[in-house]
């Protein structure tokens, strides 16, 4: 049986695009205050991010993102019980499956038949069960998670506009060939985000979309 999967999937992000609002100066001085010549813009600034290691465990030492990581384990918390349910239903089919292998060479016909009339009542049990659980998980996911990525999906963009950035990609959902690390601007954000927004015990929509 598969395993029900109760931690969030990662929160993914497209590549941002933020507009350019700064006007670059042409080349050498100009008095300042004077406007930049028609048709010159500010080159393009771009970063790179990896939404992977918002979810916590990670070589950058960033911690993750302190929201996202508390209403996933609340989530995962709120559906233990169903969890160890279906584990022990799991166990309990498995060791009747084994033991209608063992004795289906020396026991009654009709004996095996009705532990095989059990063992596939427990198999649609089983799967019934599973299938409830993941609708209720995907479920919460969406009511739990869903404002949460939007909330730093909002403070992506906040982020990268206040520091002049044009692009920022996500590299966990676009192939990047080459990055100099000076780039990454993972780490930083993740520690803006947790200062502005720190995590509580609610899993909650966020308070604000913006730090």
């Amino acid at each position: 049986m598969k395993q029900i999967r109760l931690i969030a999937a990662a929160v993914a992000f497209a590549a941002l695009n933020v507009v350019v609002a700064s006007a670059q100066a042409p080349a050498g001085a100009r008095p300042a205050g004077q406007p930049a010549a028609a048709g010159t813009s500010a080159p393009a600034r771009v970063a790179i991010i990896d939404s992977r290691y918002f979810r916590g465990t990670d070589e950058k030492g960033t911690g993750g993102i302190g929201r996202y990581i508390t209403a996933a384990k609340q989530l995962e918390a709120q559906f233990q019980p169903q969890v160890s349910e279906l584990q022990r239903l799991q166990a309990s089919y498995t060791a009747l499956v084994d033991d209608i292998k063992k004795t289906s060479a020396v026991a009654a016909p009709a004996e095996i038949a009705k532990k095989q009339d059990r063992a596939t009542e427990m198999e649609l049990q089983i799967k019934r069960k599973s299938e409830d659980a993941q609708r209720a998980v995907e479920s919460r996911q969406e009511e739990v998670m869903r404002p949460i990525e939007a909330d730093v999906f909002n403070a992506i963009t906040t982020f990268a506009q206040a520091r002049g950035y044009s692009i920022v990609i996500d590299v966990a959902r676009v192939p990047v060939l080459y990055a100099a690390d000076s780039l990454d601007i993972t780490k930083e954000f993740i520690a803006e985000y947790n200062r502005t927004r720190p995590a509580t015990a609610s899993t909650g929509a966020p308070a604000g979309t913006r730090p």
